[in-house]
């Protein structure tokens, strides 16, 4: 009688035992849930990853969506080679119930405006704006057996260009086609005014204006001479920090007809000065007849306020 009742004692002792220990097992890894991402082996972006969506980016995955777009956002701020190791980590510790496998071990993303630079030797004032993807994309893509290479004529030269991007398989010959719009700018130092301006009949002041720097693709039409700026006025009104072109100034009168103005006489290292009266008004760098006191007529060109220089 007490044999059988002493092994039912070791079998409850048994259970209970294995009951305790299946509560004190780690469960943890159990809820672990694991996906993968895969993405082509190179990636040249517009450094707009907003405008790019997960799927453009992505060839494959079964991750749920807040991932991928987070995947997106991280890769695209990169622009060099990325270890997929250092990207796991990333997420490892932002989405600890998640273990993310990503392929290729080493993803290769660049820069576009970067690249294009270095391809087509731009001058350090040079810039590239306003790039975009001609097949409505923020990226392109390649695999590791494909080659890529941009040509763009004349684009060491400011304006729009087209740029023809051509990725070919290095082992079957076979190639496509990519085009990218893209404007190159140069960096220029421009005078901007301070405050609103209207329409007068005023000369302008270099106290009305600032030196700042801006990109364009034509550096020519600014004007950004200062010590000349008091000969010309507005000829339209210029909102709060306008770059200044010529074409929003009309010169003034220098010397008016009938005044009398002061004559720099030049030849090489000999300068005289005299008095001539114009015979008509002038403007800056304006050629013009004066008549001399002993009524000879001479000619010189408009330099200053009543001020003509005449060279021999």
């Amino acid at each position: 009688m007490l044999k059988p009742l002493f092994m039912i004692l070791i079998l409850i002792a048994v259970v209970h035992a294995g009951i305790t220990h299946a509560k004190n097992v780690d469960i943890t890894n159990h809820s672990t849930k694991t996906c993968y991402i895969v993405v082509p082996d190179f990636i040249y972006h517009t450094n707009e990853p907003n405008k790019v969506a997960s799927n453009e980016l992505i060839t494959k995955s079964d991750c749920p969506s807040i991932i991928r777009n987070k995947f997106k956002e991280i890769i695209l701020e990169f622009d060099n080679a990325v270890r997929a190791d250092y990207l796991k980590n990333i997420f490892q510790n932002e989405f600890g119930d998640y273990r993310l496998h990503i392929h290729p071990d080493t993803i290769r993303v660049t820069n576009l405006q970067s690249r294009l630079r270095n391809d087509f030797n731009l001058k350090q004032i040079h810039h590239i704006d306003q790039i975009s993807i001609l097949n409505s994309s923020k990226i392109i893509t390649h695999k590791n057996n494909e080659s890529i290479e941009f040509r763009c004529k004349n684009c060491t030269f400011t304006g729009n260009k087209n740029i023809k991007t051509i990725i070919k398989n290095k082992q079957f010959g076979n190639k496509r086609t990519e085009w990218i719009n893209a404007t190159i700018t140069v960096g220029t130092r421009v005078m901007t005014n301070h405050n609103h301006m209207a329409i007068t009949n005023q000369a302008l002041s270099p106290k009305q204006f600032k030196f700042n720097n801006i990109n364009t693709t034509r550096p020519e039409q600014y004007f950004t001479d200062i010590k000349t700026l008091p000969f010309y006025k507005i000829n339209k009104p210029m909102p709060k920090g306008t770059p200044l072109k010529y074409s929003d100034l009309t010169p003034i009168n220098l010397v008016k007809f009938g005044h009398p103005v002061k004559v720099v006489i030049k030849q090489k290292s000999l300068v005289l000065t005299s008095t001539a009266t114009p015979r008509r008004s002038g403007k800056y760098n304006d050629l013009i007849q004066l008549r001399t006191s002993a009524n000879k007529i001479i000619t010189g060109k408009v330099i200053n306020f009543n001020k003509v220089i005449m060279e021999l």
